[in-house]
């Protein structure tokens, strides 16, 4: 079976709840799957334009009910774009996050839109492929894989549940047989020499001590952004936890993880933000603080920018920012129920 079937048969697994993907027939129809119903169509519909960075026509959405159409369409899409716009080879990818900063040995955690890749086939394991070949052997590749859901179901199945941030970490774990760590929040998949060290983190709470994001700070990695922005980096909530803003509080989330068919109790500390009343984030206040950082670089590739910072300095200039102002990442309209 082609990788775009196979890729086909994951987002339908995502758009169906999430279901196992062996249950996903490789032939699989809408009118053969009771869990394909029309919400999980819309939902699927949605996923294809995110993952490839189309636009489905609404007289074609009906038409879409099947791998094999699904495949057909994006194929020839493909073809037609490829027509109109030269792709971008890997090789540009590679040359954008050398120029970015990134070398080889380094761990970076890596937040993506792939589908602002345009011209790109599969961006996901272009990227992938493109990171891999940069960071070397001894480097090592994070990806965020977080499930929120978790917050809700109370229940984190790291061998089967789909990242809700993005299909790249799904693609790094099934198809390049990524480790996934076990927090049942804010879990990431790592590829490379430090892969192993990663999984076998645990932190009571969501960016405290042994936590990912704690770990990267100690181990002087980077962070980067291929198609967001620094304001889209999960890292930026680590000093919101660390300095106890006053627009956060603690929530305990109880409730299982299920492997290999058994069950667990697991539990996590998250600080959450206040939504009575709101702190409405302000993103484009960290965007504007690191554009100035001197340490901050930036590429572009395939109508995509990538953007790049040592942890260690990010960290530090976020931190300052907000020692001096602790409601620094809110609206201003926020800001006054915290004053």
């Amino acid at each position: 079976m082609s990788n775009l079937n196979d890729r086909i048969r994951q987002l339908i697994a995502s758009a169906c709840e999430h279901m196992p993907l062996e249950q996903v027939p490789q032939d699989a129809s809408l009118d053969d799957m009771p869990e394909w119903d029309s919400l999980a169509h819309i939902a699927l519909i949605e996923l294809i334009e995110r993952e490839y960075g189309r636009t489905i026509p609404p007289d074609r959405v009906a038409e879409l009910r099947s791998v094999e159409t699904i495949a057909k369409w994006l194929s020839e899409d493909a073809a037609e774009e490829s027509a109109n716009e030269p792709a971008a080879a890997d090789a540009d990818l590679a040359g954008a996050l050398r120029e970015a900063g990134l070398t080889a040995g380094d761990m970076v955690m890596v937040h993506s839109f792939t589908a602002a890749l345009r011209g790109v086939e599969r961006p996901d394991r272009a990227l992938i492929d493109a990171l891999l070949g940069v960071l070397g052997p001894e480097g090592t590749l994070v990806l965020p894989a977080f499930t929120y859901s978790f917050c809700r179901t109370r229940l984190y199945r790291p061998d089967e549940d789909r990242s809700e941030v993005g299909v790249a970490a799904d693609t790094l774990r099934l198809e390049y047989q990524g480790r996934r760590t076990l927090a049942p929040i804010f879990s990431v998949v790592a590829k490379g020499a430090r892969a192993e060290e990663i999984a076998a983190l645990s932190s009571p709470t969501t960016f405290g001590p042994g936590s990912i994001f704690d770990y990267l700070l100690q181990s002087r990695g980077k962070l980067c952004g291929v198609g967001v922005g620094f304001e889209k980096i999960t890292f930026n909530h680590y000093p919101e936890e660390e300095l106890q803003v006053p627009y956060r509080y603690w929530k305990q989330f109880d409730g299982e993880m299920e492997r290999r068919g058994d069950r667990e109790a697991v539990s996590v500390r998250y600080f959450v933000r206040s939504l009575e009343p709101e702190a409405v984030r302000d993103q484009s206040k960290i965007a504007a603080l690191m554009e100035k950082a001197p340490f901050a670089r930036s590429a572009a590739v395939a109508g995509a920018e990538v953007v790049c910072a040592p942890v260690q300095q990010y960290y530090r200039r976020l931190r300052d920012a907000m020692i001096a102002d602790p409601l620094f990442q809110l609206s201003d309209a926020s800001r006054g129920h915290w004053h």
